[in-house]
């Protein structure tokens, strides 16, 4: 083609429109490029879908066709503006698509909250995601869009509907659905506000028993609040007028509820106060409550002077003189009664008298020894009762006569001598024994000690001999030997009568002296030289008792002394049996000692010496006087054997020569042996050494301390692995002898030798797939070795491939591709993805690279995660799951998956009133969900209800009934909507009523019928009824219920007619334990009279001369008998008891002394009175004249009586004293109810003494 005369016509098409864009002329193909021609419709927006040349002659023509290009691009696969459409090129991408153009996200969040903007519900958060594609024309650079389109289908929020809160109204019922297209943002936000509804709350204090409102108030208070009522304000002051809570409904902090009660009541009942204490008695007219202002006070009879008493009985002790002789006894009996107060009332109810005690115990009258006691007994105080007046009673205590015995006694309490001494108790001692002592002093003996007393009294222990012991002993003197004595002498130079000296008190008794002389001999008994004397001197001293004259020696002084050691004189050539004469101990009764010392001639001794030849030091050594060739010898052989078999062996020298001899002395010379010990004949440690009887081997010749074996070991081992798969030991062994010192057992060791030249070289073996990196291990020689040896060869693999394909049942989620060395070992680990779960696996724990390649397969499967009500999940709550955070989608919480239906009951009166607690029942229903934790998908189960309601028995309310008895149960419908059911049951009045009989024994006092309706106070009680009997002087025994039906009562009251018991006490006070109304009537009685509930006997004993003059007042005693009487309050009829004495006898009285009169009626017996209908007694007691030998005993006569007589009690105990003598006494006498005269018993023989028979009378002897 000839390019010089062609000419190129260009026509560009657009193939849509059929039409030319361009045409143009080139004057040369030369000047055309079709690569730029195209670009350049490339860049102005254009594909090029075929190019047409045509030639003719020298015309080319050539025909471009174009299309517009026009692209859609996905919301997927958004283009920012500017950047190239193609690298090759110039065109780039417009505005408008990019991702916030095709993509767009609408979020609409609804609120529930409070008023103060705390949180109602969780808000409902609601998402739609649109997306459109986008048509680009690069031509014209406009931009047309697709519609958009939702993921789920939805292209409105739809309605919310606003949850009901029960006490709660809210601004806005529906939350209405809006297009979001329509919106001019992607976020919208509404608030559903929730408002407190108002209540009206009922606040009543109600008294208990009648139902009567005491107070009633209203207030307003919102759902939620708090109900600040001043609730025990309100209670105080009931309180204060003497009320007590029983219930409370604001015991705790209630609030104000939609389905709660709207009416809270304070139940307040009458206090009534047992009073029953037995102290801190309540005091009338003080306030109840002092910690509360304006409190009631304490009713009039319910103070101490009401509800206690106390009766006492006072014992006292005297002497005749009227002072204290024992403390007094102080009797009380408490007597309480307990008190039912109503405080509202002011009502008083009193319980009966009860006493701590009913009785006050006889008390015998303690005994003073020395004293007569009178009487001898206050008797029981019987049928105590708070009206009883206190009493005093009195003992007297009279003297009786004692003795004294004063014994003089040896100190082996042998008794010397007795002196007896009789007076009365308390009576002071006149008697010394000062003049007795100084006549013991004269026979020897002296004053040790006496509890006789200086200023003494007679003793005051009844019957008992009062003992004094003045103790003597021997008089005892000491005699030393610087002062001896001569037997037969007196011991006092004024002591003419004693005592004297005994013998053995002499010099030659009290001194001793032992002698000692050394003689120095030869053996034909010729002196040596002088001999020596010496002498020792012992000591003692002598015990005399004078009494008995025994001598006894106290030790020697000293008990023993030594004669000194004599040294020996030394004689040339002469040698004695002894060194020395030893010191040598002697005592009192050694003999007297004489010692003889013998001299002999003697030759000099030879000295045996074996030394170590080295060392110089002498091992062995020995004296010897023999001279026999055959004799030294044999000594020798002895000397060396044991250093022989301790391991010594002769000199070399000493073996030509068998000792050496230098003056006296022979001497040898020894060496240790030594011996050499070999690897291959070691020795064990403390093993005996043959030939050797006395050594062992030391340690350290053991067969390990000889030899030694060095170890190479190779191991063989693949590269990435610690443990070897095949391993090769070489050995090296080397041996050592040494030396030992046999007789002190020193080791030394000589050097290491072996029999080989080391470790030879080892050729590698050859595995498949490996290449070892050393192929010969080199040889290593014997010096070179130095201990055991490790040397790794190591082997590495050739590379091998595994491959592993992640798949669900529906795709392959992803492929890892492993390449490993040949014969390589690795752990694999398999990979996780969030929201799957491993089904099934064929990858083995431990993945080996091998020269073929491995393919494997693990399956999954997405998780599912189990959601139940008791574990909801909150709606847009992020969680990691697997690696991966998710946000739980909605439909998972609490109230997607449960609800609760509700049945409430109510119990009211036909009047709408509230009777009872309502009853609430519960029904949970639930469900449980799936959530596809890959996906995100939820899936539910169906409603499931765990039970219905159950059935309830209507209650029974007291006064009313109801005509449904049963509320049947029920199982409300499961449709996924919460259910609350209201039932009422109504209840009507019913009336009960009381039958009641008034029965006393067989008697029918009365009938009547009590009607009692609800909400009704009664008109009349069994309370009133049994107050209007007690008031007529009945007490009521029981209450008996006959027969008791739903709404009827038969009951009947018991009654018995009060009995009130009198005694004499009352009457003398006037019956003033009694209420002033029950005194009164008492007071009225005829026969409650003083003299008709006691009487009194009397005993007057008169003391008379024969002329009938009186000689000393007359003693009156009286015995007192009692009697109750019963008072029947209904018929006051009286009733007397038995008549009674607590004391019913005339103690035995003493006759007085009276200076100058005597009589035989010396004591009068006591006198039992059995009846109260005896007659006083009168008695009279006759004195005469006395003689003089009756004396009146007195501090002035006693100095007038004769003195005892006292002999020696030595050998035979005796004491001679004058004795009263015998009288006669009055035998004791008996009234009896029938004689007012006293009868005389038959008299005791033989006659006894006024102090026997008194003694007999009260103290049950005669002694």
């Amino acid at each position: 083609m000839n390019h010089l005369t062609q000419v190129v016509t260009l026509s560009v098409i657009d193939i849509e429109t059929q039409k030319e864009v361009e045409r143009r002329i080139i004057e040369s193909p030369s000047v055309f490029n079709q690569e730029l021609e195209t670009n350049r419709w490339f860049n102005k927006g254009y594909s090029v879908e075929r190019i047409v040349k045509e030639e003719n002659g020298t015309n080319l023509s050539v025909t471009i066709y174009l299309r517009v290009k026009e692209v859609l691009v996905f919301p997927n696969e958004f283009k920012r503006a500017g950047d190239k459409v193609d690298a090759m090129l110039d065109l780039t991408w417009p505005q408008g698509v990019d991702q916030k153009d095709l993509n767009a996200t609408y979020e609409r969040i609804v609120s529930f909250t409070y008023e103060d903007g705390r949180k109602v519900f969780e808000p409902v958060l609601d998402q739609i995601k649109l997306t459109r594609t986008a048509l680009v024309n690069f031509v014209t650079g406009e931009i047309s869009y697709l519609p958009w389109k939702s993921s789920t289908g939805y292209m409105a929020f739809p309605d919310v509907s606003v949850p009901a809160l029960p006490g709660y109204t809210t601004d806005k019922d529906l939350v209405k659905g809006v297009e979001v297209l329509k919106l001019k943002t992607e976020k919208l936000e509404s608030n559903v506000v929730y408002k407190r509804q108002k209540h009206l709350i009922t606040i009543q204090v109600v008294e208990e028993g009648t139902d009567t409102i005491l107070r009633e108030e209203e207030f307003e208070g919102k759902t939620g609040d708090a109900i600040r009522y001043p609730i025990q304000d309100l209670i105080t002051r009931f309180v204060a007028k003497g009320y007590e809570l029983v219930h409370n409904d604001l015991d705790t902090t209630q609030f104000i509820q939609v389905d709660g009660p709207r009416n809270f009541q304070m139940i307040m009942k009458q206090r009534v106060v047992d009073l029953d204490q037995q102290e801190n008695f309540p005091e009338v007219g003080k306030a109840v409550y002092p910690e509360i202002k304006g409190s009631l006070k304490w009713p009039k009879g319910t103070g101490e002077e009401y509800l206690h008493k106390v009766v006492r009985r006072s014992i006292h002790y005297t002497y005749e003189d009227g002072s204290v002789a024992l403390p007094s006894v102080e009797q009380e009996s408490h007597f309480y009664r307990s008190a039912r107060v109503n405080l509202v009332t002011g009502k008083v109810i009193y319980g009966p008298w009860q006493g701590e005690t009913m009785d006050f115990p006889a008390v015998e009258a303690p005994k003073i020894s020395g004293f007569l006691a009178k009487p001898r007994m206050v008797p029981q105080l019987s049928q105590l009762s708070p009206s009883r007046d206190n009493r005093v009673e009195t003992i007297v205590y009279t003297k009786i006569i004692q003795k004294i015995v004063i014994e003089f006694v040896e100190e082996d309490d042998q008794v010397l001598e007795k002196i007896q001494l009789v007076g009365r108790s308390g009576d002071p001692i006149y008697f010394r024994p000062d003049e007795k002592i100084e006549t013991f002093a004269s026979r020897g003996y002296e004053l040790v000690s006496s509890d006789f007393p200086d200023n003494g009294i007679f003793g005051s222990t009844d019957g008992e001999v009062v003992t004094y012991s003045i103790r003597l002993k021997a008089r005892t003197l000491l005699v030393t030997a610087d002062h001896p004595q001569v037997a037969g002498t007196p011991v006092e130079k004024s002591g003419e009568n004693g005592p004297f000296w005994p013998k053995g008190v002499e010099e030659d008794d009290l001194l001793r002296k032992v002698e000692r002389q050394v003689h120095f001999r030869y053996e034909d008994d010729s002196e040596v030289a002088p001999s020596k004397s010496d002498y020792l001197i012992f000591r003692r001293s002598a015990k005399v008792n004078l009494v008995t004259g025994k001598v006894s020696y106290l030790d020697w002084d000293p008990a023993q002394q030594v004669f000194p050691a004599v040294e020996l004189p030394q004689i040339d050539g002469c040698s004695t049996d002894r060194a020395q004469i030893e010191e040598t101990t002697v005592t009192p009764a050694s003999a007297q000692q004489e010692i003889t010392v013998y001299y002999n001639k003697d030759e000099k001794p030879l000295r045996w010496r074996i030394y170590h030849d080295t060392k110089g030091t002498v091992l062995r050594e020995k004296v010897t006087y023999s001279r026999e060739t055959e004799d030294l010898t044999k000594e020798l052989e002895e000397l060396l054997l044991p250093l022989f078999e301790s391991g010594y062996t002769l000199t070399k020298r000493q073996k030509k020569q068998p000792y050496d001899r230098k003056g006296m002395e022979i001497s040898l010379r020894v060496v240790p042996v030594v011996e050499t010990v070999t690897a291959d004949e070691p020795h064990r440690a403390f093993s005996p050494v043959t030939g050797y009887p006395r050594l062992n081997w030391p340690s350290g010749l053991e067969r390990d301390q000889l030899t030694k074996v060095l170890k190479r070991t190779i191991r063989y081992v693949y590269r990435g692995e610690s443990e070897p798969f095949k391993e090769e030991v070489q050995e090296c062994v080397l041996k050592r002898a040494a030396k030992v010192v046999l007789a002190t057992g020193a080791v030394t060791y000589g050097k290491w030798q072996t029999t080989t030249d080391g470790f030879s070289e080892v050729v590698s073996p050859k595995v498949d797939g490996y290449q070892a990196d050393q192929e010969v291990v080199p040889k290593r020689t014997f010096s070179f070795v130095r201990s055991d040896e490790v040397l790794n060869v190591y082997y590495w693999p050739v590379v091998g491939k595994v491959t592993i394909e992640y798949r669900t049942e529906d795709n392959v989620l992803e492929t890892d591709s492993l390449v490993g060395a040949l014969g390589e070992t690795i752990n694999y680990r398999l990979l996780t993805f969030p929201g799957y779960e491993v089904v099934n696996s064929t990858v083995p724990k431990s993945l080996r690279f091998g020269t073929e390649s491995q393919k494997y397969q693990v399956i999954l499967e997405p998780k599912k995660l189990l959601v139940d009500y008791n574990h909801p999940l909150p709606a847009h709550q992020f969680q990691i799951i697997d690696g991966k955070s998710i946000s739980y989608p909605r439909g998972l919480e609490l109230e997607d998956l449960t609800y609760v239906n509700q049945r409430i009951i109510q119990f009211l009166s036909d009047t709408g009133e509230v009777l009872k607690d309502g009853i609430m029942q519960e029904s949970r229903v639930s469900r449980k969900a799936s959530l596809n934790v890959a996906t995100l998908e939820v899936e539910y189960e169906s409603w499931q209800s765990d039970a219905g309601f159950p059935a309830v028995i209507s209650p029974l309310i007291q006064g009313y009934e109801t005509a449904q008895q049963l509320i049947p149960e029920l199982t409300p419908e499961v449709d996924g909507q919460r259910q609350i059911i209201r039932e009422t049951i109504y209840y009507t009045p019913r009336p009960f009523r009381f039958y009641v009989r008034v029965v006393m024994g067989d008697h029918l006092l009365e009938e009547l019928t009590l009607i009692v309706r609800a909400g009704e106070l009664p008109t009349y009680s069994l309370d009133q009824l049994v107050d209007g009997y007690q008031k007529q002087g009945y007490e009521l025994v029981e209450t008996q219920v006959i027969r008791e039906e739903e709404y009827e009562r038969f009951v009947d009251l018991i009654l018995k007619a009060k009995e009130v018991v009198i005694s004499p006490d009352m009457i003398r006070n006037h019956f003033a334990e009694f209420d002033e109304e029950l005194a009164h009537f008492l007071e009225k009685i005829p026969a409650l009279r003083l003299h008709q509930v006691e009487r009194s006997i009397k005993r007057t004993i008169r003391y008379l001369s024969t002329d009938r003059t009186e000689l000393a007042p007359a003693l009156i005693n009286q015995v007192i008998f009692e009697r109750q009487a019963r008072v029947n309050m209904v018929t006051s009829t009286v009733h007397f008891e038995d008549w009674m004495s607590s004391y019913p006898l005339f103690d035995a009285t003493v006759s007085p002394l009276v200076p100058g009169y005597q009589t035989d009626q010396e004591f009068m017996t006591s006198i039992e009175v059995k009846s109260p209908d005896v007659s006083d007694i009168v008695e009279e007691v006759i004195y005469s004249k006395a003689d003089a030998s009756v004396v009146v005993d007195s501090p002035e006569s006693s100095k007038k009586m004769a003195r005892s007589k006292v002999v020696s009690l030595r050998k035979e105990e005796k004491t001679i004293e004058n004795n009263p003598q015998p009288a006669t006494v009055a035998p004791e006498q008996v009234i009896d109810e029938t004689s007012s005269t006293p009868t005389k018993q038959p008299q005791e023989t033989p006659k006894l003494s006024f102090w026997q028979r008194f003694r007999k009378r009260f103290f049950g002897d005669g002694e």
